[in-house]
């Protein structure tokens, strides 16, 4: 079964090759098509770039706003320390706060590119082939716990090794009382899920997809990794990003990757609850029954998936342009290269020395 997209996106956007070929005394028509659809496509990877690292530096020039509105409003009435201390309030506080910062800034930039015709519809609909997706889907979840359990054994080394902790901020959540899991469920689990895949495998990675599916799945997860600001998330996110763009590129639709994302957090959601309410015996007995679930899944997908012989051919796009053509179009402007220096800055801040 093949599943080839010529636009290399879902509702995708097009070129328009008419119009006038050029003078003849220094180009003959082919060549001067060429070089025009070359133009074009840069101009267009230049604009995705500038307008992709312009909601990055949107995104954490409002998060430092509301952080510092937060800190001062919390000055003034002590009573507001709860978004930090009940994780009910605290929870209800990221679900607010997320959804202003990190999905806002992206939603405007896909209005924006829609405007500029520079891309198409998110793929919101049914999947290719629903039998496929459900495999595919039941396959990936044990795949990214493992390798994430030894991303987390190569990152305790390294920092027992050249004495340096990695910190995220994320050790500092605790998840008290039926209430607070089930908040902590909508907040960590439910929105990241939802949100993320809608910006960076459906706003940021589909009209990419016109310049080759790999530029596209790359891309994304390095900006998905980066977005995260602390060491103890990046190489993780990055390669479940990878993972998570697969599933989209196979499948036809967000709908599997959110699912894969949502079941992946909430994992970490139900580990932290167990682990914060009881001891360490019964976090551990849980922690354990809950990924042999999922290997078992894992397998029985795989199995599954693997006798559906399911063709997935990712789409090489466009050829007016080289790799190296590509990167430096979409990564050599200004919002970009200052968006990338201010997460690195926020990284390094992440990691003790």
């Amino acid at each position: 079964m093949e599943n080839y997209n010529e636009n290399g996106q879902f509702g995708g956007w097009g070129q328009n090759t008419g119009g006038y070929y050029g003078n003849p005394q220094y180009y003959n028509a082919e060549q001067y098509r060429q070089m025009q659809e070359k133009k074009k496509d840069k101009k267009a990877l230049k604009d995705m770039g500038f307008w992709f690292g312009s909601a990055v530096n949107l995104f954490v020039l409002i998060s430092v706003i509301i952080s510092l509105i937060t800190t001062v409003l919390i000055e003034l009435f002590p009573r507001l320390n709860l978004i930090y201390t009940d994780s009910v309030v605290s929870a209800g506080y990221s679900i607010i706060s997320s959804i202003i910062y990190i999905l806002m800034p992206f939603v405007l930039v896909h209005l924006i590119l829609k405007i500029k015709k520079l891309t198409g519809n998110l793929p919101f609909g049914t999947s290719y082939n629903g039998k496929a997706a459900t495999y595919l889907t039941m396959g990936v979840l044990p795949v990214m716990m493992i390798i994430s359990m030894a991303i987390n054994y190569v990152s305790l080394i390294i920092q027992e090794y050249f004495g340096i902790t990695f910190t995220s901020g994320l050790d500092d959540i605790k998840i008290i009382g039926f209430s607070g899991f089930l908040m902590s469920v909508v907040s960590t689990a439910i929105l990241p899920a939802i949100i993320e895949e809608i910006i960076i495998r459906g706003i940021v990675m589909q009209p990419l997809r016109r310049y080759g599916d790999l530029f596209a799945l790359v891309f994304s997860s390095l900006l998905f990794s980066i977005m995260h600001g602390n060491m103890v998330q990046i190489p993780y996110t990055f390669t479940a990003g990878l993972f998570f763009g697969y599933v989209v590129i196979a499948t036809g639709s967000l709908w599997p990757s959110i699912i894969i994302h949502f079941i992946n957090n909430l994992y970490a959601v139900i580990i932290m609850a167990v682990s914060d309410n009881y001891s360490e015996t019964v976090s551990s007995v849980v922690s354990v029954l809950l990924l042999g679930l999922l290997i078992i899944l894992g397998i029985v997908g795989f199995v599954n998936y693997a006798k559906m012989k399911y063709n997935v051919k990712f789409a090489k796009g466009v050829e007016t342009l080289t790799t190296g053509e590509k990167i430096k179009s979409i990564f050599l402007n200004v919002p970009m290269i200052f968006a990338i220096i201010v997460m690195v800055f926020m990284t390094v801040a992440t990691v003790e020395f």
